[in-house]
This record gives C-alpha cells, structure tokens and sequence, in this order.
C-alpha cells in the first residue's frame, strides 16, 4: 500500500498516498473517513492494515459501510495512544473485555505498542454476524454485526484540537 492501486482509496480531503504509506489526516470535527472505492466485500473476510498514529490521538478501520460517502451505517474499530479500542456503529457498542469505567465504552488491549509513531497491527475478521478483533495477530474482542452485501472498506482518524494524522500500510483483504 505504497501507492494507489486496485483497491482506488479515496485522496484528497485528509487522506492521502504519504513516503510509501496512506495517510488519513484529520481537521474537522467528525474525523477524516478514507474508503476503498473499488472493492465491497460480501460474506466472511478478513481486513488487516499496519496503522501509525503519527499526531493525535486514534484511528482506525471501517467496515460494513453503506457508502464510500460517509461511515454511517458502517461499523468502526477505534485503537488509541493508550491502546485502548473502542467499536463504534451509530454510536459506541459496548465491548466484552473489562472497560475503562462503568460510563465509557472503551477497554484496554491485552497486546500493542502504546504512544505516538508506535505501528500495531489490526484485523478484523467477520464470519457470519461475529467480528473479531485481532490487534499484533492476538484475539483482543469480538462483536455481533449485521452487515450488508456488497459493503464497503476503509480508514479513519479521530480529531483531536492537537490535529491527527494516521498512517496505514500493508493494508491485506482476504475473502473467506
């Protein structure tokens, strides 16, 4: 993932082909959602990218969106600093792991570089209505999904007020 290819990620508007990597810089509000326009993916598979938080503090990936317009819809996999992930689907899903505290959402990853320019590895894996996550080839949670066919792919940074900027690489699809 040095350069575009068949996947046709999006470029412009924070996201952009960076020194051999795709990188989702995010300075609005909402976040910055990049998308593999070329590639839907229906059933079981497997998504798994190298991800660097360079500035800021957390990205991530998309899956199961509707659209290569927004995330809405779609389902997202948040990894921080701190190593703390959170699921997000309209909203945040509660993990399965302990969380933080009884009003937060997010849990700590039992594997993982924590801080700035560290790289993690992360995949999720849906089979049937389970997502998995796989966080430096280590079973971290798993959630239960409905997605549709022919859903799309993609990347995010969460804004931060210091700026965020997220750099993936050797991002892999595996249809199952």
């Amino acid at each position: 993932m040095t350069h575009q290819d068949n996947y046709d990620f999006t470029e412009g508007n924070g996201c952009a082909f960076v020194n051999k990597m795709y990188v989702d810089t995010a300075t609005q509000q909402n976040g910055v959602s990049c998308f593999a326009k070329n590639v839907s993916v229906s059933g079981d598979f497997l998504f798994q990218v190298k991800m660097t938080i360079l500035t800021g503090t957390s990205g991530g990936l998309i899956f199961g969106a509707k659209s290569t317009n927004t995330n809405s819809n779609g389902y997202i996999v948040s990894l921080d600093t701190s190593l703390y992930y959170s699921f997000y689907h309209d909203g945040p899903i509660n993990c399965n792991a302990v969380p933080i505290d009884a009003n937060h959402q997010s849990c700590l990853s039992p594997s993982g570089q924590p801080g700035l320019n560290e790289t993690n590895e992360i995949a999720i894996l849906v089979q049937g209505h389970t997502a998995s996550l796989f966080i430096n080839g280590k079973f971290v949670d798993k959630i239960y999904i409905n997605i549709s066919n022919d859903a799309y792919i993609g990347f995010f940074s969460n804004y931060s007020s210091t700026g965020n900027e997220v750099a993936f690489s050797d991002a892999e699809l595996w249809n199952l």
